[in-house]
C-alpha cells in the first residue's frame, strides 16, 4: 500500500520471493443478483488470484467507487439506469490509473460492440453465451 491507497495487481516481495497480488475487480450490473453471483464465483474459484473490491448497480456509483477503490478490471453491464455502461466506460477510462473494462451484456443490437470499444472497453462477453 502506498499513501493509504490500495496497490494494483502485480507482484509483491515477501520473505518467500515474488508472489502475485490478486487482480482487483469491480462488478457492475443493474441486477444485484448478477453482482452477487459474479462476486461469489470470482472470489470462490480464483484461488486468491482475484479479489472483488466492489459491486455497483449503476454507472454513476461505479465511476465514483472506482476512483476510490482503484480496481484493475471492471466487469461492466451496458444496459443500466442513469449512466449506462458505455458512458461509464468513457468516464472510467479518464481515471488515473484507468482500469481495464470488459463489457458484459445480454443485449445484441447492431453497433453495441463497436460503441463499447470506442468508449474504451477492451473486451466483450455475451451473458447469454456465458450461460451456455
Amino acid at each position: 500500500m502506498s499513501g493509504g491507497k490500495p496497490e494494483r495487481g502485480g507482484l509483491t516481495g515477501s520473505g518467500t520471493g515474488l508472489e502475485p497480488k490478486p487482480i482487483r475487480v469491480s462488478v457492475i450490473d443493474d441486477d444485484p443478483m448478477i453482482c452477487q453471483a459474479m462476486s461469489l464465483i470470482l472470489n470462490d474459484y480464483s484461488h486468491g488470484r482475484i479479489e472483488v473490491v466492489s459491486t455497483s448497480t449503476d454507472g454513476e456509483t461505479c465511476v465514483r467507487r472506482a476512483a476510490e477503490e482503484k480496481p484493475d478490471v471492471v466487469l461492466m453491464d451496458i444496459a443500466m439506469p442513469g449512466v449506462d455502461g458505455i458512458e461509464a466506460t468513457r468516464l472510467l477510462r479518464s481515471l488515473s490509473p484507468a482500469p481495464h473494462v470488459l463489457i458484459l451484456t445480454s443485449l445484441s443490437p447492431s453497433g453495441t460492440v463497436e460503441r463499447a470499444v470506442e468508449a474504451g472497453a477492451e473486451g466483450f462477453v455475451s451473458k447469454t453465451d456465458a450461460a451456455d
